[in-house]
């Protein structure tokens, strides 16, 4: 039977027969072909699946950290394979934006592998960043042999010379709480 052969009794019976034979599913007619598709109200209690990087509380709290770890690691690698700042250049913005963008730099590079994107992630892994820069020094006091372990001896005594414990650095002042 063709559609255009077929009397309209024909056709209600055809889809009458569908409709039993589908048991409530809805048949798609594209071209030739039938495509048996769930009804409506089966998608009813369906949520649709959180978009990749949205900016959940624990993704947050894992980019300022991974951000913070960055910027520590930063900070060893140049302790330990590059020259630090001289004594009296330990607070310059020079010393710390070079800590920053490498900070960055691995922040962004480690986010890409972890597949992390979107603004508010970044956001995250930025902030991270800028908090390690102003409050990493605190570590020289609070764990000076870990911290001369993680990064050197050296590094410990010119922050612990130049700062003082439980304090921000931030564009070469120094806040005390």
């Amino acid at each position: 039977m063709t559609i255009s052969t077929a009397s309209f009794n024909e056709r209600l019976s055809r889809i009458e027969r569908e409709r039993a034979r589908t048991k409530g599913r809805v048949v798609l007619h594209v071209g030739a072909e039938e495509v048996l598709v769930r009804s409506v109200e089966d998608f009813a209690g369906v949520r649709a699946p959180a978009p990749h990087g949205a900016a959940s509380p624990l993704a947050l709290t894992l980019c300022v950290t991974l951000g913070m770890v960055s910027y520590a690691a930063s900070v060893a690698l140049r302790a330990r394979f590059l020259s630090l700042p001289e004594a009296g250049q330990v607070l310059s913005d020079r010393a710390m934006l070079t800590g920053v963008g490498f900070g960055l730099a691995l922040t962004v590079a480690l986010g890409l592998a972890l597949r992390l994107r979107g603004t508010g992630l970044w956001a995250a892994q930025l902030s991270g960043v800028v908090l390690a820069a102003m409050t990493l020094h605190n570590l020289a006091f609070w764990a000076p042999d870990a911290a001369g372990l993680a990064f050197t001896y050296r590094w410990v005594e010119s922050e612990q010379a130049a700062t003082a414990p439980a304090s921000l650095v931030f564009r070469e002042k120094l806040f005390t709480f």
